[in-house]
C-alpha cells in the first residue's frame, strides 16, 4: 500500500475533482481559472 498523501494534497485533489466534474456547467474561462488557482495553492 502506498504511503498516505498529506492533507493539503488530498484537499487540492478533491477540489480539482469537483471542478472537473462540473466542466459542462462552467464557462471555459471559469474552468481554467479554477484549475489554475488550485494548482497554484500546491506551491
Amino acid at each position: 500500500e502506498p504511503p498516505a498523501k498529506k492533507k493539503k494534497y488530498r484537499d487540492v485533489a478533491r477540489r480539482i475533482e469537483n471542478i472537473v466534474s462540473m466542466y459542462d456547467e462552467r464557462d471555459l474561462d471559469e474552468y481554467l481559472i479554477g484549475i489554475a488557482h488550485n494548482l497554484e495553492l500546491q506551491y
